[in-house]
């Protein structure tokens, strides 16, 4: 396996545990409320439930790619397409905090949050870059005999 398809590889596990992290955090209000939900999602238990397992779904669609990209798991639609989106999608998540760097009563973990996403960004990216003509594009469909 090469360098890239390891950092694919990476990168989908990460999705993956950071789906099962939005999962287990969204039912409890006050741990979504840490992590960065808005109080007025907290006070509504159903709809933060709701919203946070939405989210892990997505998350979880990313590491799929991710591990099919890598060769893990069989081939998903858009694949070469949809990881580089994936990869675009977590770095701008992690730059959108420098503009925001130094200003008053941003916690230190929507830093780490930032840099955390920053570099899943890259391990996608650098993965997708490297591996792109290896990552299988689309399906050959070969005549069926008569």
């Amino acid at each position: 396996m090469s360098l890239f398809h390891r950092l694919l590889l990476l990168g989908g596990i990460f999705s993956l545990a950071l789906a099962l992290f939005q999962a287990v955090i969204s039912v409890s209000p006050a741990w979504s409320v840490y992590f960065g939900a808005p109080a007025s999602m907290a006070a509504q238990p159903l709809k933060l439930l709701a919203a946070g397992w939405i989210a892990a779904l997505f998350f979880a669609l990313f590491g799929l790619y991710g591990l099919s990209a890598a060769g893990r798991f069989r081939r998903l639609p858009l694949l070469r397409w949809g990881i580089l989106a994936i990869g675009l999608l977590y770095f701008l998540r992690g730059v959108m905090v420098f503009p925001q760097l130094g200003s008053e009563g941003m916690p230190d973990r929507f830093i780490v949050y930032s840099a955390v996403s920053l570099a899943a960004g890259i391990i996608h990216l650098a993965g997708v870059a490297g591996a792109w003509r290896t990552i299988p594009g689309k399906q050959s469909r070969e005549p069926r005999a008569a």
